[in-house]
């Protein structure tokens, strides 16, 4: 039986849209781990971020990771972040054609070069600064309700002084009776042109558990935050909250405020 060169060019398009709707209805979910490149033990929390796009997740306690990568340009930028890490980027086309395929991806991440701590550890006299102090207003809450993983909040702590200060205790002041386990990571970046700036941690602080009627509590001194100028201390989102959310009175945000939605987003 004789076929035409039409009838076989017709069959051979309407397989490849076959196909195509199958890959498209199933997603490109990149899966892997994050872990240490020395050790390779496994990194909890990591940022990966769709540069520009406001989208991203957070990896899990063990360094595991699921993003969807279905509508993003060939030409999008996926990045990796941890704290006390390097950050590296992959062109979302190299994700597609080396990362997909792997059944067992597995992301290592670089520490971070001892020279950049130098930026907050820093010797002399100081100045003891806490935050939420002084502060008696509850007028105004903020805070997370059903929001995305990665979300992060927070606001400027004002220390524009010749005498550094030293960060020892970060006091956050819960709005209610939160029955929940709630578990987030507290951020401390520069304040730099008025935006949120780089990150002056080299180890992520997190807070695990029942918040404590009248607020949550963290002792930094061990971390040996130092500051010269204003910071900006933030709260993010890295696991799921039930849905009566976890807020915060306005003694925690009693100066400028900045939130965004996702992990290396826009801050607004």
């Amino acid at each position: 039986m004789h076929i035409s060169n039409s009838k076989l060019m017709k069959t051979f398009l309407l397989i490849i849209s076959i196909a195509l709707f199958n890959h498209l209805a199933n997603g490109q979910w990149l899966k892997g781990q994050i872990v240490e490149l020395d050790t390779g033990l496994p990194i909890a929390y990591a940022r990966l971020a769709i540069l520009h796009q406001n989208k991203g997740v957070v990896s899990d306690s063990n360094g595991y990771f699921r993003i969807d990568l279905t509508h993003l340009s060939e030409n999008d930028t996926l990045m990796v972040s941890a704290i006390g890490f390097e950050k590296i980027k992959f062109l979302i086309a190299h994700c597609r054609i080396y990362f997909l395929p792997q059944v067992n991806l597995r992301l290592e991440l670089s520490p971070e070069s001892k020279e950049r701590q130098e930026v907050v550890v820093m010797a002399g006299k100081y100045k003891i600064l806490a935050t939420g102090n002084n502060v008696k207003s509850t007028m105004m809450i903020a805070g997370f309700q059903s929001k995305s993983i990665g979300a992060e909040m927070g606001t400027v702590l004002r220390h524009n002084k010749k005498k550094k200060g030293l960060i020892t205790k970060l006091h956050f002041n819960i709005v209610g009776n939160p029955s929940d386990t709630v578990k987030f990571r507290t951020n401390i970046y520069a304040f730099e042109n008025d935006l949120p700036g780089r990150g002056l941690l080299s180890d992520p602080i997190y807070f695990c558990g029942i918040p404590p009627k009248g607020g949550i509590e963290i002792d930094v001194t061990e971390w040996n935050i130092y500051v010269k100028n204003d910071c900006f201390v933030s709260i993010e989102l890295i696991e799921n909250i039930g849905m009566d959310g976890i807020f915060f009175k306005s003694a925690f945000l009693r100066s400028k405020s900045y939130v965004r939605d996702a992990p290396e987003g826009v801050w607004t």
